[in-house]
């Protein structure tokens, strides 16, 4: 199981640095997993923008999540 998580724009297209492609591959089963990307590890660069957040998981379950 490898699961990802990007950010899209207000028009559905993947942010520059939070795409599916440069995120962190997710291996582990954990309550509380950090997502990263390749060149981002803080979204404080994304504060005050509109943003969507795109899940792509396989055999598993999304219970929360929060910004930090």
């Amino acid at each position: 199981m490898c699961d990802r998580v990007e950010l899209l724009d207000a028009s559905d297209q993947p942010i520059q640095g939070f795409s599916r492609e440069e995120a962190t591959a997710l291996y582990e089963n954990h309550v509380c997993l950090p997502v990263t990307w390749k060149a981002n590890r803080s979204v404080a660069s994304l504060a005050g923008k509109p943003i969507k957040i795109r899940f792509l998981m396989r055999d598993c379950r999304l219970y929360a999540f929060q910004f930090r």
